[in-house]
């Protein structure tokens, strides 16, 4: 159970793995818990953090993906972009056509075109 926000952990850790002597029981005093609570915070954090680095993909795959995405949504804006506008008449013609065909009535078509069931 957590007696301490999440941030006083942390900063627990950071105390005992980069303080300087007597850091330790410094922060202990300042957030009014006893050294071993410090160090006990410390370690669940370490193993919290290692835990998570463990699952998710590495930094180097996260950023290859992140170039990959970038580069599609680039080429998908620069075909936005060459597409011209479809005029109001049109639109009015496909939506007339559609109408004709049955639009609306052919999502309730089954895979053979009859009722679906």
């Amino acid at each position: 159970m957590f007696c301490f926000p999440v941030a006083t952990w942390i900063g627990n850790a950071a105390a005992v793995l980069g303080g300087r002597w007597g850091a330790v029981s410094q922060r202990a005093q300042a957030v009014g818990c006893s050294r071993e609570a410090v160090y006990q915070q410390s370690r669940r954090v370490e193993q919290a953090v290692a835990r998570e680095q463990s699952r998710g993909p590495c930094y180097d795959e996260v950023c290859a993906e992140n170039q990959r995405l970038r580069a599609e949504n680039e080429a998908l804006w620069a075909v936005w972009i060459a597409t011209e506008a479809l005029p109001e008449a049109k639109q009015q013609e496909f939506a007339a056509t559609g109408s004709a065909m049955g639009g609306a009535e052919s999502c309730h078509r089954g895979p053979l075109g009859g009722p679906d069931q």
